[in-house]
């Protein structure tokens, strides 16, 4: 059993750290975050703005579940359809899907958050638009989902 003073670490002082995964990635390496933690853990930094997430960090976080906690909150529960939040972690989002890749969850959530006629986070709108027509082999992708789930890729996210 750990001591308090390791979720004190994680739960209080982390909103405190500028990069707070390189602590959190310590804290994982010597096992000081208890295992009934972990989805907290991650909850409590997808939810404030800490968008300097690695393709690295991802890869690491995902052994203690990272990515089951970041789709559920971004795409499942929206976040990403929050202004503010959209807006302040898009390059966490765009991080993500190169890691990740795209999956029907992910783009119908982005199709239906970047509705022209809806309000929706319009620097995330700018800078994924940009990743896409960046990067065709996600763009191609976005596409390919989208037919395959029967929905019409928005313009906002993937025209030319």
């Amino acid at each position: 059993m750990k001591h308090g003073n390791e979720r004190n670490l994680w739960y209080e002082r982390i909103p405190s750290y500028i990069n707070c995964y390189s602590v959190l990635s310590e804290l994982f390496r010597h096992n000081l975050i208890e295992k009934s933690e972990h989805r907290e853990v991650f909850q409590r930094v997808i939810n404030p703005k800490y968008d300097n997430l690695t393709e690295e960090d991802i890869r690491f976080f995902d052994q203690f579940g990272y990515s089951e906690v970041f789709e559920n909150g971004v795409f499942t529960e929206r976040l990403i359809d929050d202004f503010r939040w959209g807006n302040a972690n898009y390059r966490l989002v765009i991080t993500y899907i190169k890691v990740k890749g795209l999956n029907e969850l992910i783009v119908s959530t982005l199709n239906s958050v970047f509705d022209k006629y809806k309000y929706f986070p319009n620097t995330a709108q700018v800078n994924l638009h940009s990743f896409f027509n960046e990067n065709q082999e996600y763009k191609d992708k976005y596409i390919e989902i989208c037919t395959e789930i029967g929905i019409t890729p928005t313009d906002l996210l993937i025209s030319d």
